[in-house]
């Protein structure tokens, strides 16, 4: 696959040229425009619907009520079909970035479009052919919010085009709906919404013409067609840029609970989520070398491990098992750098130093919480702190 340079820098010609190739695209490919009986917004689709797709206007995720057999893959084995797909179709296999995003604009890698930082912030010379990437990435917006659906890390497979013209984009957006159909998913009940956004990257002001890709209640994705990079002292000038993520496809496959995919299944039966994903978190961070911190990257990894004890409190959690199944489930799709004892360790340890506080602050205690919480405990008795209440504290009462 080639990229074709773009002859115009113009905004206003770009954008014109833009709505060109997306009416030639809805045309040849059979989609209407149609108007949501819900919430009356416009949206495109192939087959009979009533409404726009989004979830709110379903009502529910319709797909897990779909009949139709699916195909069930592991996430692994679903990253391959994608990616075979793309490095069949002419992309180049490109690594992720670490999930420290070093030298970039965030605290973390949040989606995979960030492999392009150093062209779009820097002097580095853009990409020469279409790339493909499985991003491991982490948005902390998310924490509060964990739920079907919706993650605090996961993986962003992603496509990224660098001096593409919108008629590659719109090529790129139908590589991804033959890939879809290949999955098992209908084309005919995905919708498509429109979004224009003016947003920032670092100091750097772009526009983004947005496509986003809606399957039976769930968004699973979206194409921006990124122009109008100001200032212009940025070497970028026109992006397409897909992204789609991993987890959600899965879940359409495998339907009950978006978790399932995650696994492991002894805790998403149970309703785990959250636990789930503060120790997957958890564990990708510290698989890249961070450590708890007071400030930064640090105290975020530090707010997660609070946030881990609040959740299981007064039990005391023992992280091994689910940060060694977290390190094999982030091992598929990143070359982590830190060896898997060492990551169980930093997180145990900072898991640890929190619960103790916890102890420390329920009885009034001043004892020094930087220990195993064996070891703690241990000393608490020897300080003459009551054992009848060191004991009511860790039952709960």
């Amino acid at each position: 696959m080639t990229i074709e340079r773009p002859t115009s820098n113009n905004d206003t010609e770009t954008l014109k040229t833009y709505r060109a190739q997306l009416e030639l695209f809805l045309r040849e490919r059979g989609w209407e425009r149609r108007d949501c009986s819900r919430c009356e917004r416009q949206y495109y689709a192939k087959g009979v619907s009533q409404n726009c797709g989004d979830s709110t206007c379903c009502g529910s995720f319709e797909f897990l009520q779909d009949v139709r057999r699916e195909r069930s893959l592991t996430l692994p084995g679903l990253e391959i079909v994608v990616r075979n797909h793309f490095e069949n179709a002419g992309f180049e296999l490109h690594p992720p970035k670490s999930i420290l995003n070093e030298g970039g604009t965030t605290l973390f890698t949040s989606a995979g479009v960030q492999l392009l930082d150093d062209w779009v912030l820097k002097d580095a010379n853009p990409p020469r052919r279409p790339l493909y990437v499985s991003q491991p990435s982490v948005r902390t917006q998310h924490l509060d919010s964990i739920g079907e659906g919706n993650s605090l890390s996961f993986v962003n497979i992603c496509t990224e085009v660098a001096n593409a013209t919108p008629e590659t984009h719109f090529v790129n957006l139908d590589h991804w709906l033959d890939c879809l159909s290949r999955l098992g998913l209908y084309v005919g009940d995905i919708t498509l919404h429109e979004r224009r956004l003016i947003q920032q990257w670092g100091d750097v002001t772009l526009k983004s013409e947005i496509i986003a890709i809606f399957y039976k209640g769930l968004e699973i994705g979206d194409g921006n067609y990124n122009y109008g990079f100001t200032p212009q002292a940025s070497n970028a000038t026109f992006i397409s840029d897909f992204g789609f993520g991993l987890e959600r496809l899965a879940w359409i496959l495998r339907k009950g609970s978006y978790f399932d995919g995650v696994g492991p299944l002894s805790e998403s039966l149970k309703g785990n989520s959250v636990l789930q994903e503060l120790i997957k978190t958890l564990t990708l961070l510290s698989s890249y070398g961070l450590e708890p911190s007071n400030k930064d990257r640090g105290y975020r990894f530090r707010l997660f491990a609070k946030k881990l004890v609040a959740l299981t409190f007064p039990e005391h959690c023992v992280v091994f098992p689910l940060a060694s199944y977290y390190y094999n489930y982030w091992k598929n799709f990143a070359d982590l750098l830190i060896q898997q004892d060492l990551v169980v360790d930093i997180i145990q340890r900072e898991y640890d130093r929190n619960y103790n506080q916890r102890v420390n602050l329920l009885l009034s205690a001043k004892s020094d919480p930087n220990c195993p919480t064996e070891e703690y405990l241990l000393k608490l008795l020897m300080s003459r702190v009551s054992r009848d209440g060191i004991a009511q504290i860790l039952r709960g009462n």
